[in-house]
């Protein structure tokens, strides 16, 4: 890649994947990144033509004329308008028309019903690196605002844009907005990320109220019973040692056959075993082939596996989903390509959101599951009254200490 190119999307999430380097890469032989929520170092590195990962705030659009029409952007329940939770900025390199990608995240304002479908949407934006709203090199320290769009692009912004001052649609529809702390995603691979306690400490601390209750080491963002079963492992790794899978295994099966440990309880501690390592982490990026998400909780419903492969396979050794777990997600519906994980929202970022603890309809969830179009389908210039984002699939976990 020239290094033009790497100058302009340097701290993009493809970016730091890298096929020559096998150091970086999981026990599934694939190179994972992690993200963390922490405060931008100065204004204006979260504005759209810095082509910023974030949580909250408003949508740095990446096209910022041919947004979601403002039907797609309601909630199915409520019919009020869905909030902004984040965006991921990831450019596929093998995709010219990809040069500039990034996937958005809405969620509903009935945030204890996010399970439910069209709760949760996300949205993909990709542009060629030739495109109308950005310079083709990478932006300067004094460029402090983007490109102004033409008339026309304004034009359309004015009509779709609720998080913008110069919507022209119903005030109510702004007022009803529910805007959460603006927080930049800083992504780094997952097993070249330092272990020091003292990095955990020197990220920002918004979710201290967030703790799980209890001794030990505290986790920000984590529902209560996921915290246990992390302190639980980390006490028995103080005296014992770190525990292998074989380890791991061969106790559960015994533990198993006594009716001691159920499929649930392995499936929380091998989640919980699995992030210990980055405990406030709340992003999870993979969007290789045969990537395979983690989940605190059992399976999804839709998946293809049978009940004992779901034990044996999927819970079992790793705490994740199968390779065969996707069968059932839905195509791309604009190429009919066959969708993939690309990432993996942990309920750690909901300690970043500023939440009411006392609010019963504040987000909640335990894993957002993104799947996208693996053929990178081209998002063409929109038509009069359409959009070139196009949405892709969406589960969403409840949380488990319902």
């Amino acid at each position: 890649m020239p290094a033009e190119d790497t100058m302009l999307r340097e701290a993009a999430p493809a970016e730091v994947l890298s096929d020559d380097d096998d150091d970086l890469e999981s026990e599934d032989g694939l190179e994972w990144l992690i993200g963390y929520a922490d405060a931008a170092e100065k204004a204006g590195d979260l504005d759209r033509h810095r082509f910023p990962s974030k949580v909250g705030g408003k949508p740095a659009w990446l096209d910022p004329a041919n947004i979601p029409l403002p039907e797609k952007m309601n909630c199915p329940l409520t019919k009020r308008p869905l909030d902004f939770l984040l965006q991921v900025y990831a450019p596929v390199d093998e995709f010219d028309e990809a040069f500039h990608r990034a996937v958005f995240v809405f969620i509903s304002p009935q945030g204890d019903q996010l399970h439910r479908p069209g709760m949760v949407r996300a949205f993909r934006s990709q542009l060629p690196r030739h495109n109308a709203f950005y310079k083709s090199s990478p932006a300067q320290d004094d460029d402090a605002d983007p490109n102004p769009l033409t008339p026309e692009h304004q034009r359309i912004a004015d009509q779709r844009d609720r998080w913008s001052d110069t919507y022209g649609g119903p005030k109510s529809e702004r007022d009803a907005l529910t805007i959460h702390p603006e927080k930049e995603l800083i992504v780094e691979p997952e097993d070249g990320s330092d272990d020091d306690d003292d990095d955990d400490e020197d990220r920002d601390d918004a979710g201290e109220d967030k703790e799980a209750d209890g001794g030990g080491k505290k986790h920000v963002g984590m529902d209560k019973r996921t915290a246990q079963s992390l302190r639980e492992y980390q006490e028995r790794e103080a005296v014992e040692g770190a525990i292998s899978n074989e380890e791991m295994n061969a106790t559960e099966e015994i533990m198993m056959e006594k009716g001691a440990l159920t499929a649930e309880k392995i499936h929380l501690a091998t989640f919980a075993t699995k992030i210990a390592a980055n405990p406030t982490q709340c992003l999870r990026y993979c969007f290789e082939e045969g990537a395979v998400p983690i989940v605190p909780g059992l399976t999804p419903p839709w998946i293809g596996c049978q009940p004992l492969d779901i034990l044996l396979v999927c819970i079992w050794p790793f705490g994740r989903l199968c390779k065969n777990c996707s069968s059932d997600i839905p195509p791309c519906a604009r190429c009919g390509a066959p969708r993939r994980f690309e990432f993996e929202i942990l309920p750690q970022v909901l300690a970043y959101l500023d939440l009411d603890n006392e609010d019963s309809a504040a987000p909640d969830f335990a894993a957002v599951l993104i799947y996208s179009c693996s053929a990178m389908c081209k998002s063409d210039t929109a038509t009069p009254g359409d959009t070139t984002y196009a949405e892709e699939f969406v589960w969403v976990q409840p949380p488990l200490n319902e």
